[in-house]
């Protein structure tokens, strides 16, 4: 049976297991009673609970549950296998739940500053959510406690961290931060961060080594703005929530909504993970373009980014980036050092590109996009899309990750063949089926099967290994020989289409697409309708060329049309 006596060592009431005879007078029924009579004064935060004391128990039942219990000697929670019934309170479903009701962090030596001690997780294994205080950025941070050990530098929510070591002094002017000089640290990684430039007077992206370094420095470039930059004048309300970054935020909800893009200059699509965030978040498309893309042009500033020289910066990174050539009259890669530099200075081609060529003409918005690879993305969802494959010469179904790609991405497969299909009419899937190479595959099954050779022009017989392969692939010589052998010669559809007159058709959309015009022998763009019309119909200039005049091209400028 449970009972309590007094440890003359520890100088405390404990509880131990009584036989139920003998023993002596320092045996008590309740830890109260104990510490009444022994004059035990330590504080009930600072023992731990009765049940952490007692031996594992497997119980008499004949069960196998994985369970932890808590191991006076190692301090720390061990895996036992718990029979199913009786046993004692030293019985945990989790380790978590066992360290967290067993274990304390360390207390603190009188006086001690708790904010001023190391964020320190402890040698369990639990991943309990805790908050600190961390003395390098000034502020409390979330991080995993293992469940033991540890120190008093560990909060259970954000709020009593915030209380507690926040509101010890008053923060600084945002003008002592601001004014420090950029300092990348002695270490050598290579972490994007944000300072205040005070020769810019505006802040800038650097690489921080990872270590020292000083107070300007910021995780994201809206931190750095807000901190630093609000001594000039703020942008009117309309223009704050399309100025700041796209930003997901920590949580993993998948909510789709629209953001302005600053590099594009337009809204684009992303999904939102649910916390955080900013105000660049919209819930419609409809939203987003009404507040930002009808706010004033901004000041002419794409030709002053685009025409100051490349500069790769004095420091010795090597992080590739893209920047506009004024020689040639392109952009092009160069591999920048990671600080200084300036404003000709892109991440991505595409947004060296959009910054910078736009004053060349663009290509036609479909043909961007179905000409695009399929892309799914760096992110973990999986969104099914649909993309235009220009190997298939179709739309077909993919799953997107939830961020990037691009804009070969349609929502339904409606979209996707509306957008990029409609330039062609659908090929017989007869035809496709037999005009495929005779494919085996690369699996070593021996299945007798029949397939229709082109260059003989007939079905023939054929091994196929039993998987992968494609459609010309028939299980008995009548279907094949029914499928493809009876299809009638087909036309050359070169000189049927190219010779047919160039038709918008009768409906009012206005599609860019290029037709072939006979009489002046070459292809010339027009406007499609949408609907009807006929073959004489190409996404692009080039497509258009090499169906109808053999790949040779118009001497005249492309853009010209």
């Amino acid at each position: 049976m449970k009972r309590y006596g007094y440890d003359t060592s520890s100088k405390k009431c404990k509880s131990f297991i009584y036989g139920g005879c003998g023993g002596n007078d320092n045996n008590f029924e309740t830890l109260a009673e104990c510490r009444e009579t022994c004059k035990d004064n330590s504080s009930e935060d600072e023992s731990i609970p009765d049940a952490c004391l007692l031996p594992s128990e497997v119980g008499p039942c004949k069960g196998k549950q994985n369970r932890f219990y808590f191991d006076q000697k190692a301090n720390t929670c061990m895996p036992f296998v718990f029979g199913g019934c009786g046993g004692n309170g030293n019985n945990f479903v989790t380790e978590a739940k066992c360290l967290e009701t067993c274990t304390k962090p360390s207390a603190p030596e009188e006086n001690e500053d708790i904010c001023s001690l190391p964020i320190k997780a402890g040698p369990c294994k639990a991943m309990l959510k805790r908050f600190a205080y961390d003395e390098n950025k000034k502020k409390c941070v979330e991080f995993s406690y293992g469940g033991c050990q540890g120190n008093k530098n560990n909060f259970e929510s954000m709020k009593d961290c915030t209380f507690k070591c926040e509101q010890r002094q008053p923060k600084p002017e945002p003008e002592a931060k601001c004014s420090k000089p950029i300092e990348t640290g002695p270490c050598n990684a290579k972490i994007k961060r944000f300072a205040y430039d005070t020769k810019k007077e505006k802040c800038v992206e650097f690489y921080y080594g990872g270590c020292k370094g000083n107070e300007n420095n910021f995780e994201t470039m809206e931190d750095c703005t807000w901190t630093c930059e609000q001594r000039q004048a703020k942008p009117e309300p309309e223009k704050g929530p399309c100025s700041q970054p796209i930003k997901v935020g920590p949580c993993n909800a998948m909510m789709k909504r629209f953001a302005y893009d600053n590099k594009k200059g337009k809204c684009v699509e992303f999904y939102y993970g649910g916390c955080k965030g900013n105000q660049n978040n919209f819930q419609s498309m409809e939203d987003c373009t009404w507040t930002c893309e009808q706010r004033l042009a901004r000041p002419y500033a794409l030709q002053n980014e685009c025409s100051q020289p490349i500069e790769a910066g004095p420091c010795n990174a090597k992080i590739k980036r893209y920047a506009y050539d004024n020689d040639k009259e392109k952009c092009v890669e160069f591999y920048y050092g990671g600080c200084k530099g300036n404003e000709n200075n892109f991440e991505t081609m595409e947004d060296c590109t959009f910054k910078c060529e736009e004053r060349q003409p663009k290509p036609e918005p479909e043909e961007v996009k179905c000409s695009q690879p399929i892309e799914a993305g760096p992110c973990n969802a999986k969104i099914k899309r649909f993309a235009y494959d220009n190997k298939k010469g179709k739309c077909v179904e993919f799953y997107y990750g939830g961020c990037k790609g691009n804009e070969n991405n349609f929502e339904t497969m409606e979209d996707c063949t509306w957008t990029c299909e409609q330039r062609l009419p659908t090929p017989d899937p007869e035809q496709v089926k037999c005009s495929q190479p005779i494919e085996a595959g690369p699996c070593n099954a021996r299945i007798i099967r029949f397939a229709y050779d082109n260059r003989r022009g007939k079905c023939v017989e054929f091994t196929y290994g039993g998987c992968k392969g494609n459609e010309n692939n028939f299980e008995t010589m009548e279907d094949c020989t029914w499928t493809c052998e009876q299809r009638k010669p087909d036309p050359e559809p070169e000189q049927d289409l190219c010779s047919q007159p160039i038709t918008a058709g009768p409906c009012m959309a206005a599609i860019p697409r290029y037709g072939y015009d006979s009489r002046r022998g070459k292809c010339v763009k027009f406007l499609y309708g949408g609907c009807r019309g006929n073959d004489n119909r190409f996404l692009t200039r080039s497509e258009c060329e090499q169906t109808c005049m053999g790949g040779a091209t118009d001497p005249e400028v492309e853009g010209g049309e």
